[in-house]
């Protein structure tokens, strides 16, 4: 039976579109498979070094904390070791008196070895300790900063002044900043040597928590005692201020 030629071309044109469909979807499908091949290993390329170089920066920036804390540890120890100096007594503790309102050490030097009422007392790393408060022939008894009783203690916060005044709760509260030179938290506390007999640049601890109101003038600055509780080897001036 002889097919028609319109009807033979009809079927050759049928033939012919369904082959150029079938090779234009599998084009397609080749097509999606290398974009999301290049989708891929472009996105791996541009987060893998990142979190690479970000890995990296954590642990350097540990490193560096941990550094800096061997070096501070390693600045105690050699101060601990350098010889006395007519500006300083090596002194150590007999005993500790941790009574509520006045919290008492006993050294073993006293008058017969150059120490004097008054004098300051500070541990490794000029961290201030307290005062000497009563001498005798080869003791003497010591005053903590933190004890309530201690009185105020002029301080530099950056460079405003004010006043330390130690609490119950072992902190000191700074008066008399103004809330215009508000310190972070962590900034260092140190002895501004005004009025209170006590040497300039001694460190008296790290701003903790600061509280401002707009109807007070002042800021109100808690302040963490750099005062640790295992110290054993102290250094007082032979002479009072």
């Amino acid at each position: 039976m002889l097919i028609p030629k319109h009807k033979l071309r009809l079927i050759v044109v049928v033939v012919a579109v369904a082959a150029l469909f079938n090779i234009s979807s599998r084009i397609a499908f080749i097509q999606n498979a290398l974009d999301a091949t290049l989708s891929f290993l472009t996105f791996r390329n541009n987060t893998v070094p990142q979190l690479s170089v970000e890995g990296d920066l954590q642990e350097a920036q540990a490193r560096i904390r941990t550094l800096e804390e061997e070096n501070k540890a390693l600045s105690y120890d050699r101060e601990l070791l350098l010889p006395p100096t007519p500006s300083r007594i090596l002194v150590k503790i007999l005993w500790y008196d941790p009574a509520l309102l006045a919290e008492r050490i006993r050294i073993n030097r006293g008058e017969r070895e150059g120490i004097r009422e008054g004098a300051a007392v500070t541990a490794a790393g000029e961290r201030l300790v307290g005062r000497v408060t009563a001498v005798y022939p080869h003791t003497a008894e010591v005053e903590l900063v933190t004890s309530p009783v201690f009185g105020g203690v002029s301080v530099t916060l950056q460079d405003a002044v004010g006043l330390a005044v130690p609490s119950l709760g072992g902190v000191f509260t700074v008066q008399f900043i103004s809330r215009e030179d508000v310190p972070e938290a962590g900034t260092e506390v140190r002895t501004a040597g005004r009025g209170d007999n006590l040497p300039q640049g001694l460190l008296l601890g790290y701003v903790a928590e600061v509280e401002t109101s707009p109807k007070d003038p002042f800021a109100r600055i808690s302040v963490t005692p750099a005062l640790e509780d295992t110290f054993s080897i102290l250094f007082v001036s032979p002479f009072a201020p």
